[in-house]
């Protein structure tokens, strides 16, 4: 079972975009919703053991570990939001790139 106490980032991979000057460190996607699954699931374990009175768990804990996943979930939220941006900012590099190759290509 998961700690949900040590819940915020595992993972060891931390890829790093950096458009212009701006310095953006990423999490893939896939790790977020394999991490926020894993959340849902300590939700879940959470609510059995209040449900069953099974140890400490109380409700202010399950509350704490739903925050987290409420949290991911906003952060995929951004993250998909922006990516019609990313691809804009990727096709106008790419745009001013063939136009540079074409110069040079037609350069006699």
């Amino acid at each position: 079972k998961m700690d949900p106490q040590n819940t915020c980032l595992i993972s060891s991979n931390t890829y790093m975009w950096q458009p212009g000057k701006a310095t953006t460190f990423v999490l893939p996607v896939v790790t977020i919703e394999r991490l926020k699954s894993k959340l849902q699931g300590v939700v879940s374990d959470m609510q059995f053991n209040v449900k069953n009175k099974i140890g400490t768990t109380n409700a202010s804990d399950i509350v704490r570990v739903q925050k987290l996943v409420d949290n991911w979930a906003s952060v995929l939220n951004t993250y998909r939001s922006h990516n019609e941006d990313v691809v804009q900012f990727f096709s106008a590099e790419n745009t001013q790139f063939l136009k540079m190759l074409k110069m040079f290509t037609d350069f006699k």
